[in-house]
């Protein structure tokens, strides 16, 4: 995909070590290959927390998603985001302002960092999908926002 570059500030930047390969909203998402280590052993997939934008405060798994079937449905009004797509292929979908982004994750080997106020969810294209997300903010409901907050602003 291309890269879009706009003037909008940005709170979140990607680390030195992980200059994105694409970014939209002004930097507010970007996609970055991962460093996948193949062998007979199998894969090993290392992610260092100092590599990442953000220090993760939590970090959290969603599997068992029925193929076709749509998760998140929001932004977070503070906090950043890096999804990890472990296996299968997960379709992200993510609107700031009046824009309108998409990208497909698969099988380790890219990641993508979603700032705040990015509205985005996600569907599962595959049976076994599984993706991981750190997150720099503990869990809280209330500062989620819909994507009719969003429009609303």
């Amino acid at each position: 995909m291309p890269s879009i570059s706009s003037n909008e500030p940005t709170r979140s930047r990607p680390a030195e070590s992980w200059s994105s390969e694409w970014s939209c909203f002004g930097g507010r998402a970007w996609r970055k290959g991962m460093h996948l280590h193949r062998d007979e052993r199998g894969t090993l997939l290392p992610l260092e927390f100092s590599d990442l934008p953000f220090t993760p405060c939590r970090a959290f798994i969603v599997s068992e998603v029925p193929t076709g079937k749509v998760r998140g449905r929001h932004a977070h009004r503070d906090g950043d985001q890096f999804l990890v797509c472990l296996a299968g292929r997960v379709l992200v979908d993510m609107r700031y302002q009046e824009r309108h982004e998409q990208c497909v994750l698969e099988d380790g080997s890219e990641g993508l960092f979603i700032g705040s106020g990015v509205w985005a969810q996600q569907t599962y294209l595959e049976e076994g999908s599984m993706l991981l997300v750190f997150a720099s903010v503990p869990y809280e409901r209330d500062v989620l926002l819909d994507i009719r907050d969003l429009s609303a602003n």
